[in-house]
């Protein structure tokens, strides 16, 4: 009962407007107290969950998508994306997804990749007649492959808290990252039929030698994620390792190869990232507090017999969990979702024979689901911005994107082998 009350003025503060990090800290405090436990256990474990090797991997990961894109790394990935897929109708669309699935293997997270890409491709979409609520939909949700495709701020907080492999699920999120990416793609394809709009013509010509200069011009950005993942998979560097090493390379291409980078921009692009991981950040230890307090008081276990009390199908649970994270989705940031429903399902789930992996990606693309999903969708208020439109008009267009990204969620949720196949064949 103590944890039902909490949980719902969790969710009262987080509707009346309170920052997430307060929400959680106070009803996190509340519901120490309502179990007896010393608010100087509380204070010790908000300090000791912080405290981790691996969480250092998320603010250099943000910094090397800032320093990417400061760097002018983006803009030539955007310019080689251009070269072989100005053929295909809504190519600018299309253009907009794949230069995000490539910036998302380097930077890590959704909101970097729809503010770095969309910036930059937005306005050539309006100028090409599409609609701006409809660039600025396609924008946000393509940069949600930002936080699907390895590397993964939004995967890196699940494995700490499930405590798997990162590196298993980086290799996991690749298959389901590029089944996400072709759904955006056909969907774009769709569309431009449809109202006829960016239909190629005979000028558009696909040349070998432009794809190959584009290609050179880019490989400084192009070799980012093979160093980043190369070197985790191949096991020469952890995944913290691989965002330091990843961030003096971005760093050395910005400054002294691109030379786009000068001590002004290295400020703002410092700050950039400060602002990005404090918000980050300061949720995490209260999220991983309420999850060890929801332990304690045995939750878990009775969610656990109450729902296998009613059926033993592990897709029908699943299903209830797609369900629950859509719902807190709209109203809560990524990580706190992650690291409150984690400890709270996973464990039965287990029982249940289904792979902690698996349900590591269910948890990421159902978050991203959330960041593109009114009313406090952060990527959709990134592409709201960026194509100067009003709310109503963004929702309008990212409903049509939300409806395929769930038939293609839907789809992973209920074959696992997508997320696992991958890593089982190189274990």
């Amino acid at each position: 009962m103590s944890a039902v009350i909490v949980l719902v003025f969790f969710l009262v503060l987080s509707l009346l407007g309170f920052p997430i990090a307060f929400s959680l800290g106070i009803a996190t405090m509340l519901f120490a107290i309502l179990l007896d436990v010393p608010l100087t256990i509380l204070s010790q474990t908000v300090f000791a969950s912080i405290d981790n090797f691996s969480y250092i991997a998320i603010p250099l990961f943000i910094l090397v998508g800032n320093l990417m894109d400061s760097g002018g790394l983006s803009k030539r990935l955007v310019r080689f994306c251009t070269s072989f897929l100005k053929r295909i109708p809504g190519s600018l669309g299309a253009i907009n997804v794949m230069s995000c699935a490539f910036f998302g293997a380097i930077s890590g997270s959704a909101s970097a990749t729809t503010a770095a890409i969309g910036g930059m491709l937005v306005p050539e979409m309006v100028e090409k007649k599409y609609s701006p609520g409809y660039a600025g939909a396609l924008s946000a949700i393509a940069g949600t492959l930002g936080a699907i495709i390895p590397p993964s701020v939004t995967m890196i907080i699940y494995a700490i808290a499930a405590e798997v492999s990162v590196t298993d699920m980086f290799i996991a999120g690749f298959l389901p990252g590029i089944i996400v990416a072709i759904g955006f793609i056909v969907v774009n394809i769709v569309y431009s039929l449809v109202t006829k709009v960016d239909i190629t013509d005979k000028s558009d010509k696909v040349s070998l030698k432009e794809i190959g200069s584009t290609f050179w011009d880019a490989k400084w950005a192009l070799l980012t994620p093979v160093i980043i993942l190369g070197g985790i998979y191949s096991g020469i560097f952890t995944a913290t390792e691989a965002a330091v090493v990843a961030c003096i390379y971005s760093f050395i291409v910005g400054c002294f190869i691109y030379k786009e980078i000068n001590m002004e921009k290295l400020f703002q692009i410092l700050l950039k990232t400060s602002k990005t991981v404090g918000a980050i950040l300061i949720i995490i230890p209260f999220a991983i507090a309420l999850g060890r307090l929801l332990t304690i008081s045995l939750v878990p276990q009775t969610l656990g017999m109450y729902v296998l009390s009613k059926t033993s199908n592990p897709n029908t649970i699943l299903v209830i969990v797609v369900g629950i994270v859509f719902i807190a989705g709209m109203f809560i940031d990524s990580a706190p979702i992650i690291l409150i429903l984690t400890p709270l399902f996973l464990p039965m789930l287990k029982t249940m024979g289904v792979s902690p992996i698996h349900f590591g990606i269910i948890l990421t693309l159902g978050a991203m689901v959330g960041t593109v999903t009114p009313p406090v969708g952060v990527n959709l208020f990134v592409g709201q911005g960026i194509a100067k439109v009003d709310t109503l008009t963004i929702v309008k267009y990212a409903l049509i994107f939300i409806a395929e990204f769930m038939v293609v969620y839907l789809f992973i949720v209920f074959n696992p082998w997508i997320s696992t196949c991958v890593v089982n064949t190189l274990a």
